[in-house]
């Protein structure tokens, strides 16, 4: 058997990260509502699952500069067709 692999995690779209791509999801957007310190009190309140502050504005901030990065390249895009 092999440590750390469940046959379900393909099925349930898990990565090699902690949590699932939901919960990952609500932690980015308790975030990008409420200060990160105030995530981890909110997401257990529903979830049952206790991260920290910190993990709230690493993920948060993650998936704001890939946001971010993605504007960037549709907004170039945009310019090279309307020149």
């Amino acid at each position: 058997m092999v440590r750390g692999f469940s046959p379900l995690d393909e099925e349930l779209e898990l990565g090699p990260g902690a949590f699932s791509p939901d919960l990952m999801e609500g932690i980015v957007l308790l975030g990008a509502q409420m200060p990160f310190e105030r995530v981890p009190h909110t997401l257990d309140h529903f979830t049952r699952v206790a991260i920290g502050g910190e993990t709230a504005r690493r993920l948060t901030e993650r998936a704001g500069a890939a946001l971010e990065a993605i504007e960037r390249v549709e907004a170039a895009q945009l310019e090279r067709e309307w020149v």
